[in-house]
């Protein structure tokens, strides 16, 4: 367990406040540090999301648009990360990650920019509000993402409509993805028609992909540190 530590195993001999400041100092060095004009982390006003969080967002985004159109439960479509059962199901829409990369910095196209986010970004810096002799710092990590989003149904005029509703939806609804914590997403274009052949019938497809750009957060403290400093200590002791 020790030698797979992140530090020298020679550094548990020494005061773990030393080795802790260390660690942080460390972990700290090797970030970049970005901030907003008024000083702090660019924040939305719920937590960032990162991409596992998405399909459960865009989830929510049908079923209120769906509910405003008073669809009932029976009639709605399927929203799924698994290809449907097309015997039971007259609609679905499956969701995918096709494309997932460090987040771009700098102006340019998605995944064309030089410069890509390849170092944790220090977000925050603050003393433990249960302990001020500690440190809290959180890390961020922006990806660029394109997800497909795939309109199934038994004919392709369908498939089609149900496209067409997707789009206006998650445009009409990208203020509420964005006040979520999804720090980008807009419609990116359309992939090839596709077709299944499902026992006698054919079930058709229309792919929509979409850039959707995520935050993966991470919290450092100087106290979980030291515990787990000790803890390893007493452990190779």
């Amino acid at each position: 367990m020790i030698d797979s530590l992140p530090f020298n195993k020679d550094l548990l001999e020494m005061d773990p406040k030393v080795v802790v400041k260390y660690l942080y100092d460390s972990m700290r060095s090797n970030a970049t540090v970005m901030s907003s004009n008024r000083g702090g982390r660019m924040v939305t006003p719920f937590p960032a999301k990162n991409i596992k969080e998405v399909p459960g967002l865009i989830e929510t985004v049908l079923n209120s648009v769906q509910d405003r159109e008073e669809v009932n439960k029976e009639d709605r479509v399927l929203f799924t990360t698994e290809l449907p059962d097309f015997e039971k199901e007259m609609e679905a829409i499956t969701y995918a990650v096709t494309k997932r990369k460090p987040g771009g910095l700098g102006n340019g196209a998605p995944f064309e920019q030089q410069a890509k986010n390849l170092r944790p970004i220090l977000r925050e810096e603050s003393t433990d509000p249960d302990d001020p002799d500690y440190k809290v710092a959180i890390y961020g990590h922006f990806f660029d993402n394109l997800i497909k989003l795939t309109c199934w149904a038994h004919s392709s005029w369908q498939a089609e409509k149900r496209a067409l509703w997707l789009e206006d939806a998650i445009r009409d609804y990208t203020w509420w993805l964005t006040m979520q914590g999804v720090s980008r997403i807009f419609y990116f274009g359309r992939d090839e028609d596709l077709m299944l052949q499902v026992s006698k019938n054919k079930i058709y497809g229309k792919p929509l992909v979409f850039f959707v750009r995520t935050e993966r957060l991470s919290e450092v403290s100087t106290k979980k540190l030291e515990q787990l400093v000790i803890k390893v200590a007493t452990q190779g002791g």
